[in-house]
């Protein structure tokens, strides 16, 4: 940027942190400075049933602020709501409307009703028009509105806050919002308005911010005067950037209005001030010229020792001659001379210097020096215009080319490259020189010229052998602009043309993602289950055709062919693929293909199969998020086949425990029966009570009872379990779950050290319950443990009986011996 521009200062820049800080106390629902109402303890006491109105709303609104349920908290601030609406509906001019609208909107912000918020905020602005709570309500709806990018709709708010509050550090802000919303909305004359009352706004923090960006507008606006006087006023401000922005504005401005003085003050603290190195070189070249005008020669070379400051080659020779002048002006001729012998080397611009400069030039080429482009572009820019058709013109543009190239500054080697004129080229490099060019297009990001270049290449040079990387590279631009079906053509183009089997490769990889892109983006279920099938036929060639892949992308192109035919419900097939990648790629594809195998092996209901898979998921993958239905099928298929551990294994996979209503009753009365069978008795008591809860049938509801009571006896709960077991009871069940009720009962009454309650359950079994062998030896065996504990004569009688007929009964059960 040279120092007659000016430096681009915004309102946004300057301003962008204003708003950032408004989550102040009025934001947050708290009272905002200001004087509120005395406490009642000032005031006599006396009736005032209008008073006690608004003190009822506002006991409610404290209330919820100090309640810590959630739900209490709320249904207080809805009340509050109400209770506000209720006092101001009736009492409008009553002093209190104005807090009651106002508390009212804090309110439905404490619920989340935004809505509500912001329309009692409207009418808190609306209808009481002045006060410290309309400016607070007419903030927080400025601040909604710039939120939502609604500057018009904010500005008018800023403007009451502004106007209403009675704290200083929110009127700055307001007034500084304001002014942003003007910059927002383009409006050149109301934002300089606004930056002037921020400056106007005694003690705003703003003040700096707002008078440089101010003093910008006006120098747009060429109103150079008053741009003056305000940089002049920052240049004395304490903050580096303003500063130092502010002395090169006076600098620029002063030598325009043509105040020498000013002018020469200000590019003298150029010289000196960090952060405007890149002014320093044409400030100092400012200053040289004024004085030499004035013939001041030795203020002239003071000026020129205070450093060789960068400039471009036209002021640099400006520079030189300035001092070379003043100091033949002061008679040190020794100096002069040297200063003008340079100048001769870099000015003079006929034949022999071209001639000598391409010579230089040429070496330097040859050398690769690093300043190869800075001598290239001097010895273009000063003999390309003279001399156009001259061959060493065209050779230095190839050269400067080259050079842009290397350097990764592919924009202006495409430009350089463009610039060439072919026929003062060997031919033999056209072929090289098209593929440069289209290359440094596309690497500088231009797909349209680089797409036109290597068309031309190709066309003229087809049997170039970078004919195949021109496809590639034409390809690749279609890609980036999202043209598949020009792609898919560059890539068979390809695969036909070229011999390398990297080549080849490649496109038959691309080819493939560019059908995954469309099997994940169409709603089309045909051209989705097409596009699987040849999404599949790329990786089978790539598996065919390429036997020397590596490993990873060999294990990647069977996974994603298993991946297309699970996808076509070609299940059974899709196996092989995916045991061959988990195989030969366990860390990067062993849980994917895992949970594929898994997936694939249960819609084929394939129970063992799926049972090995979900056990490796289990133990390796265990965060993997396995589909519900998996586990619900094999642990339900174990259930069925009273296989309860296996079941449990799998079913405590497969409830939602936080979510009862997600799984089927079915399978939390398997899960809860597994649990109970394996072992699992505290886990078997959530699936249990969810069933109860769900369950209408009274037979299976009695079931249920009874599990819940097993389980709470093996948790030695035995006051549960007795409760359960009569609440089966209860429900009249028939069949043995009667008779094991009863005997449930006698195991809880034994835990409980009480056998002589026992034995009332166990014997009505023994003698009314027991037509089922298995209950009958089991009844007859707990009243002989229970009669045995009581230990009187009766008791010792009963049981003896009892033995003979368990004896009975299992003799009775035994095979009958053969002859």
């Amino acid at each position: 940027m040279g120092i007659h521009d000016n430096v681009p200062v915004t309102l946004g820049a300057a301003l962008a942190v204003t708003l950032g800080l408004s989550s102040h106390a009025w934001a947050q629902g708290v009272t905002p400075p200001g004087k509120g109402a005395p406490a009642p303890a000032d005031k006599p006491l006396r009736a005032d049933p209008t008073n006690d109105l608004f003190q009822l709303a506002l006991h409610s609104y404290r209330e919820a602020g100090e309640v810590k349920d959630a739900q209490r908290t709320k249904e207080t601030y809805l009340a509050a709501i109400r209770q506000f609406e209720r006092f101001h509906a009736r009492f409008p001019a009553h002093p209190n409307a104005l807090k009651a609208r106002y508390y009212k909107a804090i309110c439905h912000r404490k619920v989340g009703n935004m809505k509500g918020f912001r329309e009692s905020l409207a009418e808190v602005v609306n209808i009481h028009k002045k006060g410290v709570l309309v400016g607070a309500a007419a903030y927080q709806l400025a601040f909604e509105h710039y939120q939502a990018k609604g500057f018009a709709e904010a500005e008018p708010f800023f403007r009451i806050a502004a106007a209403e509050t009675d704290n200083a550090d929110y009127r700055h802000r307001a007034l500084y919002s304001r002014a942003l919303c003007f910059e927002k909305l383009g409006k050149r004359k109301e934002t300089i308005a606004a930056l002037k009352a921020i400056l106007a706004d005694a003690g705003s923090p703003f003040k700096i911010q707002a008078e440089r960006v101010l003093a910008h507008y006006y120098a747009k606006a060429d109103m150079e005067e008053e741009a003056l006087a305000h940089f002049m006023h920052l240049a004395k401000s304490q903050d580096d950037t303003t500063r130092s922005d502010a002395i090169l504005q006076c600098a620029q401005i002063a030598r325009k209005l043509g105040k020498k003085d000013f002018a020469r003050t200000y590019f003298e603290q150029i010289l000196i001030t960090p952060g405007l190195e890149q002014w320093q070189g044409e400030a100092q070249l400012a200053l040289m010229s004024e004085a030499s005008l004035a013939s001041r020669h030795q203020d002239v070379i003071n000026y020129y020792k205070r450093g060789k400051y960068p400039l471009d080659k036209e002021h640099l020779s400006r520079r030189l001659q300035i001092a070379a002048t003043s100091y033949e002006a002061l008679g040190q001729g020794e100096r002069a001379t040297a200063l003008f012998k340079e100048l001769a080397r870099i000015a003079p611009d006929n034949m022999t210097a071209l001639e000598a400069s391409y010579l230089v030039l040429s070496r330097e080429y040859k050398t690769s020096s690093r300043t190869l482009i800075q001598q290239a572009g001097e010895f273009l820019k000063r003999f390309e215009k003279e001399h156009p058709d001259d061959a060493r013109i065209h050779n230095v543009r190839l050269m400067l080319a080259e050079g842009y190239h290397q350097a990764t500054r592919y924009e202006l080697a495409a430009r350089a490259y463009a610039a060439i004129d072919l026929q003062h080229i060997a031919t033999g490099n056209h072929a090289g020189l098209r593929y440069r060019l289209a290359n440094a297009q596309l690497k500088a990001g231009d797909q349209q010229s680089a797409l036109a270049s290597f068309n031309n290449f190709i066309e003229k040079h087809s049997d170039h052998p970078q004919v195949n990387n021109a496809i590639v590279n034409r390809s690749e631009i279609f890609l980036e602009l999202k043209d598949s079906a020009q792609a898919h053509l560059e890539f068979d183009r390809l695969v036909r043309h070229t011999s390398k089997p990297t080549l080849k490769e490649y496109a038959w990889a691309q080819k493939a993602i560019l059908y995954k892109e469309v099997i994940d983006t169409t709603g089309d279920e045909k051209v989705r289950l097409e596009n699987l099938g040849k999404f599949a036929d790329c990786h089978t060639r790539l598996l065919t055709d390429f036997p020397r892949r590596e490993t990873a992308k060999k294990a990647a192109s069977e996974f994603w062919r298993g991946w297309a035919l699970y996808r076509q419900n070609k299940f059974a097939d899709c196996i092989a693929p995916f045991q061959q990648a988990r195989t030969a790629d366990a860390s990067a594809l062993g849980r994917t293909s895992t949970l594929h195998l898994a997936l694939a092996h249960y819609h084929l209901q394939q129970r063992e199969e799926l049972r090995k898979e979900l056990d490796a998921l289990l133990e390796n993958y265990r965060d993997e998020k396995v589909p519900r239905p998996v586990f619900a099928w094999l642990g339900n298929a174990y259930y069925k086949d009273e296989l309860y551990a296996d079941a449990w294994t799998y079913l405590s996979h497969a409830i939602t425990p936080d979510k009862p209503t997600e799984t089927k009753v079915v399978i939390w009365r398997a899960a809860g029966c597994s649990a109970l069978e394996a072992g699992a008795y505290e886990a078997a008591l959530r699936p249990l009570e969810i069933v109860l809860q769900v369950e209408d049938n009274q037979y299976r509801r009695a079931e249920t009872h009874f599990f819940l009571g097993r389980a709470h006896l093996a948790l030695k709960d035995t006051e549960r379990a007795h409760k359960d077991t009569e609440a089966c009871l209860s429900l009249k069940p028939q069949g043995s779950l009667n008779s094991r009720a009863r005997l449930q009962l006698g195991d809880i009454a034994m835990a409980q050290g009480d056998p002589n309650t026992a034995a009332q359950y166990y014997v009505p079994v023994v003698e009314l319950y027991s037509k089922d062998p298995a209950i009958a030896e089991k009844a007859l065996q707990c009243a002989i443990n229970a009669l045995d504990l009581k230990d009187t004569e009766e008791s010792r009688r009963a049981a003896k009986r009892y033995r003979e007929r368990l004896q009975e009964l299992r003799n009775a059960a035994k095979p009958a011996s053969r002859d």
